[in-house]
């Protein structure tokens, strides 16, 4: 009989697909669960040894499980919706005002009528200003939530309870502050953007400007800026050393998540990034399939709502899956590496991964999107250090950050107005209802092109 034996980097792929085929099976098909559980054994069984069957069957028994236990009719929400409730809980985000000039924020709860409760809430108010880190209470009617946020509250009344915030939120609002004292606006908002993905510091023209030219991925909160600025920082520090350029991208990685506040799609990109380093500085050769995998099956694990709901976090892992395994493969056609290139490189292969999965959901596409992508990414990730370097040194030194601001906002303003000449280009921007095959065909596609690649690879390497 013929018995494969997956190498290291399969099992883990292998593992991380199971776990998450499990997870999904156990929120959509919970009634499937142990007919697949068998399907898989005996369809593992002649193929690899029994106990890597098994260990696959009982992997995907486990993922099903953890989709089971963490459903929302679970939830002690479930039970209120439809009905006005009071809650009290912390703004978990940066409220930020949508296209109807709203404060949205998300709320985690500490209580719910009197009642303890560890859910999230997204919220709608008329109340301003807010800011991450109060203590609110809230009454208004409570909704079904769409995506990974379980309940929406549209038109809450917001009481707040108490403005003290943590000290690593008051050191953030601080950064803010100098951010803005030192840079004019638009330039300051754009900063900003770019580095935390604040988009209520954009102004609207500029928003539906990056929109159109298919650029709205700078002032998102995602890991996409936070992969792309720590792969041209160790680059360009790689030069010097390889301690220094280890060093200098943990302590990039550090300092994003403290100008983000440990958002979870930033901790996700911060996974994928300090094991990719981790493993370069000590030499080990980890393929960066598996280093795209681990982090996604941590994640699933800890909340499997990210598998089923959670668009960030699905667009998240396909631009990492972009940059991380297209991207090289790509690049591995030139003998002499270039940072520019590179970036270049890395920006559209995240597009096309991406591309499906938002021509799906939002149904827009940008013509002028790989030009200005090619265009503009290799001046944001110095655009980003320097405007984290501009509002740390405002918290210390106003006079000098001054100076370095200069520059800063030469800079930033240099990229607004290139995404605002592409705006100005004839069909820069379609709204395409595609359908569902469209979208397939395209992810195959992408898929085809993928398997190509690897495969030249692989006869390269023979």
């Amino acid at each position: 009989m013929l018995t494969l034996r997956p190498n290291r980097s399969t099992q883990i792929t292998l593992i991380t697909l199971v776990v998450l085929g499990g997870v999904m099976v156990g929120r959509l098909w919970p009634s499937l669960t142990w007919y697949l559980v068998a399907g898989i054994w005996m369809v593992a069984l002649p193929l690899v040894r029994w106990r890597w069957g098994l260990c696959l069957a009982l992997l995907f028994g486990f993922g099903v499980w953890r989709g089971i236990v963490t459903s929302f009719d679970h939830t002690l929400l479930s039970r209120y919706l439809g009905q006005k409730v009071t809650v009290i809980g912390v703004i978990n985000d940066d409220p930020a005002v949508n296209d109807k000039n709203r404060t949205v924020f998300t709320v985690g709860l500490r209580r719910l009528n009197n009642l303890p409760a560890n859910q999230t809430v997204y919220v709608q108010t008329t109340n301003k200003p807010l800011q991450r880190g109060y203590t609110v209470a809230i009454e208004g009617k409570l909704v079904a939530g769409i995506g990974s946020i379980p309940a929406e509250m549209y038109f809450g009344q917001v009481n707040v309870l108490s403005m003290q915030t943590s000290p690593l939120e008051h050191l953030r609002q601080r950064f803010f502050t100098g951010v803005r004292a030192v840079l004019p606006d638009p330039t300051a908002g754009f900063g900003l953007g770019l580095l935390i993905g604040l988009r209520a510091l954009i102004s609207k023209p500029l928003q539906q400007t990056l929109n159109a030219v298919g650029l709205s991925h700078l002032i998102a909160v995602s890991g996409y800026n936070l992969t792309i600025l720590i792969q041209a920082g160790r680059r360009m520090m790689a030069r010097v050393s390889n301690f220094t350029a280890t060093a200098v991208s943990f302590w990039l990685i550090v300092g994003f998540l403290f100008v983000t506040g440990f958002s979870a799609s930033i901790v996700r990109a911060a996974m994928v990034s300090s094991l990719s380093l981790w493993t370069q500085y000590y030499g080990y050769e980890i393929p960066p399939l598996s280093l795209v995998c681990v982090p996604a099956l941590i994640t699933v694990i800890w909340k499997p709502d990210y598998l089923i709901h959670d668009v960030g976090w699905q667009l998240s892992f396909l631009a990492f899956f972009g940059i991380m395994v297209i991207a090289p493969l790509v690049e591995q056609r030139w003998r002499r590496p270039n940072t520019i290139r590179s970036l270049v490189v890395e920006s559209l292969a995240a597009q096309a991964t991406t591309a499906p999965l938002i021509l799906a959901i939002f149904g827009n596409f940008s013509v002028v999107a790989p030009l200005s992508n090619a265009v503009v990414l290799p001046i944001v990730p110095l655009a980003m250090l320097l405007s984290f370097v501009t509002g740390t040194m405002a918290m210390v030194s106003p006079v000098m950050a001054a100076w370095i601001a200069l520059p800063t906002a030469g800079l930033l303003g240099l990229a607004i107005g290139i995404i605002q000449w592409f705006a100005t280009w004839p069909y820069a921007n379609l709204q395409l209802a595609a359908t569902p095959w469209e979208v397939g065909g395209l992810s195959g596609l992408v898929a085809v092109v993928t398997l190509i690649l690897w495969l030249q690879a692989r006869r390269g390497t023979l």
